[in-house]
């Protein structure tokens, strides 16, 4: 419906009068030094972490000399397609930030296969610890108790 405006009828409603009312009450607190437009943009926040990330294998010649240092060194062999290694990542990883004095590191044994061959893997996720070139400990499975024990149990001696 069309309405016209005449010299008969108001412009306004109740209505709408009381709404510009409010609308002119609010503006009285307005200020515009912190006024944001729905179309400008929210500035974005992200959070930044000193957590360090568990680092992917990439050959045979890395792998040999991540495992020869004097320290303990966790080797996670998984598999991108593993359901079991994807589950237990969130844990290793947090692992990782608990045992700073550690080294944490992942091989995908499809992208890897010699290191996986060289380690004789044959079950994912297989965790292995090593020190000094030597593997010390080898977890078998996503259990998060027996790889926490096993990485507490050679920090300690």
């Amino acid at each position: 419906m069309v309405t016209f405006l005449s010299s008969s009828k108001s412009a306004f409603s109740p209505l709408s009068f009381s709404l510009t009312r409010a609308l002119v009450n609010r503006s009285a607190n307005f200020n515009p030094a912190t006024f944001r437009s729905p179309a400008t943009p929210q500035p974005r926040t992200f959070h930044t972490t000193t957590a360090k990330m568990v680092q992917e294998i990439k050959t045979l010649q890395e792998f040999k000399e991540l495992i020869a240092e004097d320290k303990v060194t966790v080797i996670d062999f998984h598999a991108v397609w593993c359901g079991p290694c994807k589950a237990i990542a969130p844990f290793v990883q947090k692992l990782s930030e608990e045992h700073t004095d550690a080294a944490f590191f992942k091989v995908d044994v499809d992208e890897v296969p010699d290191v996986a061959q060289e380690c004789g893997i044959k079950a994912m996720p297989t965790f292995q610890v090593f020190r000094k070139g030597q593997k010390i400990d080898e977890v078998v499975g996503a259990s998060p108790a027996s790889i926490k024990a096993a990485v507490e149990n050679h920090l300690s001696s």
